[in-house]
């Protein structure tokens, strides 16, 4: 990593801050999204179920055809949540990488005064 003058650095962490901002507006979408996908799947699984016909087995493979694609949207809303926290979590680690250059930067400056 190149060194990085207090201007730079300064830019950094604010751009850090702003991309983790969007960050959590998006997981909170996701996140949302997520529930309702959830909701969604355990309904109709629950309705497909129940309109289903036959031994337990039967139902239960009935239900599964019947939610694939609503069970499928869900696993996809979930993964992007967890790609989203994934995301948060790396961008606290490079503001706190931030942080730390800032807290030395400020040290040598007291140590040349």
């Amino acid at each position: 990593m190149r060194h990085l003058n207090p201007d730079e650095l300064e830019s950094s962490l604010l751009t850090c801050l702003a991309k983790l901002q969007e960050s959590h507006n998006e997981y909170d979408r996701l996140l949302e999204m997520e529930v309702e996908y959830n909701n969604r799947y355990h309904k109709a699984k629950a309705l497909a179920y129940l309109a289903a016909e036959g031994t337990q087995l039967a139902r239960e493979a009935q239900r599964d055809i019947q939610t694939a694609e609503v069970g499928d949207l869900y696993r996809i809303a979930e993964s992007r949540a967890k790609a989203a926290r994934s995301r948060i979590e790396t961008l606290r680690q490079e503001l706190s990488i931030y942080q730390s250059l800032l807290n030395v930067m400020r040290s040598e400056m007291g140590l040349a005064r």
